[in-house]
């Protein structure tokens, strides 16, 4: 499939009236994406921070959307400077980067590296939900924006940088595997 045709075929799937009720915080967001899980083709999600409670989220996601949906998910990679960010320890950001590594994958879900600062969702590239928070938790407020040039061009920046930043992983990792020691 080109990716024209994976254009069209996005914007023939995304339904217009997806939200038509006011989402006010990213759990209404997600309980209602969930609910509506048949009209999403495709999800990029963009987190800086993993933790127990996103990973919580992420299961869920993958096993109400994996087999319906094209999932991205953008974070950055666990250092102790972003473990500051997150107001977490770096342990623990380490923990949840591997843990979202290893089951993403099973699901078809594709783990990006990018450089995120706050956390925002794409809805078959025609709903574009964010807040301006750096750590995900339920009650965060969310804004919705409309322009749809603008989410078309943030959904291409953040799909070009997420299949780059797998590929390489790959690379690496393929690499790695044919050196013997």
């Amino acid at each position: 499939m080109t990716i024209p045709e994976v254009m069209r075929r996005n914007r023939s799937k995304s339904k217009e009236h997806l939200f038509t009720i006011p989402l006010k915080t990213f759990s209404n967001v997600f309980e209602y994406i969930l609910k509506n899980a048949d009209e999403v083709a495709e999800l990029i999600l963009h987190i800086p921070c993993l933790d127990d409670k996103v990973i919580e989220l992420l299961y869920r996601i993958a096993r109400t959307l994996s087999n319906r949906s094209r999932i991205y998910v953008l974070t950055t990679l666990p250092t102790s400077e972003i473990a500051k960010r997150c107001i977490s320890n770096y342990k623990n950001v380490l923990i949840s980067y591997i843990e979202a590594s290893e089951f993403l994958p099973r699901y078809n879900i594709t783990l990006c590296n990018a450089d995120i600062v706050h956390i925002g969702l794409i809805i078959n590239r025609s709903h574009y939900i964010v807040s301006y928070e750096y750590s995900y938790r339920d009650n965060v407020e969310v804004s919705m924006v409309k322009d749809r040039s603008y989410i078309e061009t943030i959904s291409l920046s953040y799909l070009r940088e997420c299949l780059c930043s797998a590929n390489l992983v790959k690379d690496d990792l393929n690499k790695s595997m044919s050196i013997k020691i």
